[in-house]
């Protein structure tokens, strides 16, 4: 099954790598390769496999959990095996020794009929030797003999004898009292030992079904770890076609913006507007900080159905406030950086190799006062200082505006009594 899915994977390979070999439609703007709806269902289909695939790793893994537990359980059974050969050898060495103490009880026994044998001539050697017939009689010669023993140096030894056997005597009467006893465990140990005869022969034979179980499981651990190798290079190709498949994703969302914001009906004029709003507000508040103005204006682009509109919110201080609040200067000052990047913007699009670098103002001062024209002509200043235009011509009649300082030079007209323009540079 798992060659089967292999052979499925390659074949699919194959067909992304067809995939990315043809050449599909491009775009007209931007010459960016167009995928389809057959691109889409293959992508699908790759992605399905993807799935299976892991599936099938998640069950081998399993498998191979199952396996390692089959292992795990044999060595505990090994284990167990061998504490009980351990067990068996100190039963066969205790049963070992048994032979010994047999051969031992029957010493005792001999040695108790010798000692008896011994007793008997002890008590006919001492009627002989008191010459008498009864052992009352001999009784009393021992009586006598005693006190002649006493001085011979012979009896403490004899005595010691004598004690070391009456010693020897009780000791073997003692074995001869548990030889029941031992008899009853030899048969118990007999008993035990062909049990554990018969489960080592269950063990060996366990053994041997769990060592032909092992070698099993070892041919079938080197096919999974082979299967599984097999497994990691799909993982790994699983992994390619899912960044080409994330890849396809950004294009696809790359397309649905272009389709969103220029290519549906209407949607290049709003964008290219949005645009356009974008840029124009740079240049306006670039233009009252150049003015040395606190504020901040934000052109806002609304859309509703087919009507736009631009929304102007006006900020001094980190605070909106309305355009209204500000003195008769600083409104003057804004309206005037507004027209400029109107101005500037019109000859950027319109101009086909740069921006004009001169400024014409035609009696732009007529509703301002003294202060306001003041303030406006510092501005034109810091403009041209600025390097924003390199000339700038104001048309004015009013007095103070051409005799400002910040011009370098006046141009004068009149006209004579025919009717006839003249022109005065001062």
């Amino acid at each position: 099954e798992l060659e089967a899915k292999l052979n499925e994977a390659e074949k699919l390979r194959s067909e992304v790598i067809k995939l990315d070999e043809e050449h599909p439609p491009s775009c007209p703007l931007c010459g960016s390769p167009l995928k389809g709806e057959q691109l889409k269902k293959h992508l699908q289909n790759l992605s399905d496999e993807m799935v299976k695939y892991r599936s099938l790793l998640k069950s081998l893994l399993t498998k191979k959990k199952e396996l390692s537990a089959k292992i795990e359980n044999f060595e505990k059974r090994r284990a167990k095996k061998h504490r009980l050969e351990s067990q068996l050898q100190l039963y066969m060495s205790e049963l070992h020794s048994f032979p010994n103490l047999e051969k031992k009880l029957e010493e005792c026994h001999a040695e108790a009929e010798r000692l008896k044998k011994r007793i008997e001539e002890s008590r006919l050697s001492l009627l002989n030797v008191t010459n008498t017939t009864s052992l009352e009689d001999a009784e009393r010669a021992v009586e006598e003999a005693v006190k002649i023993a006493e001085e011979m140096k012979s009896l403490p030894s004899k005595r010691e004898l004598k004690n070391k056997i009456d010693k020897e005597i009780k000791e073997l009467e003692k074995k001869l009292g548990n030889l029941p006893q031992l008899t009853s465990k030899l048969k118990e140990l007999h008993k035990r030992i062909e049990e554990k005869e018969e489960e080592l022969r269950v063990v060996e034979s366990t053994l041997q079904n769990l060592l032909q179980t092992l070698g099993n499981l070892q041919n079938r651990k080197s096919s999974l770890e082979k299967e599984l190798s097999e497994i990691m290079a799909l993982k790994e190709e699983a992994e390619r076609l899912k960044k080409s498949l994330e890849e396809l994703k950004l294009d696809h969302e790359a397309y649905r913006l272009l389709y969103s914001k220029v290519f549906h009906p209407g949607g290049l004029p709003t964008y290219l507007l949005s645009e356009v709003v974008n840029l124009m507000e740079k240049y306006v508040n670039r233009y009252l900080r150049l003015f040395g103005v606190d504020v901040k204006m934000k052109f806002k682009l609304n859309i509703s159905g087919n009507q736009q509109r631009i929304d102007i919110l006006t900020y001094s201080g980190g605070y909106q406030r309305r355009i209204e609040t500000f003195s008769g200067g600083e409104q003057t000052l804004m309206g005037l950086a507004v027209r400029l990047s109107i101005g500037r913007l019109l000859a950027e699009v319109y101009s086909t190799r740069q921006r004009p670098q001169f400024l014409i103002i035609d009696e732009g001062f007529g509703p301002l006062d003294r202060d306001l024209r003041e303030r406006v002509v510092d501005a034109l200043k810091k403009l041209y200082e600025a390097g924003e235009y390199s000339q700038i011509v104001v048309i004015s009649h009013h007095e103070d505006v051409k005799n400002h300082p910040a011009f370098r030079t006046i141009i004068r007209t009149s006209k004579d009594a025919d009717g006839r323009s003249h022109v005065t540079i001062l």
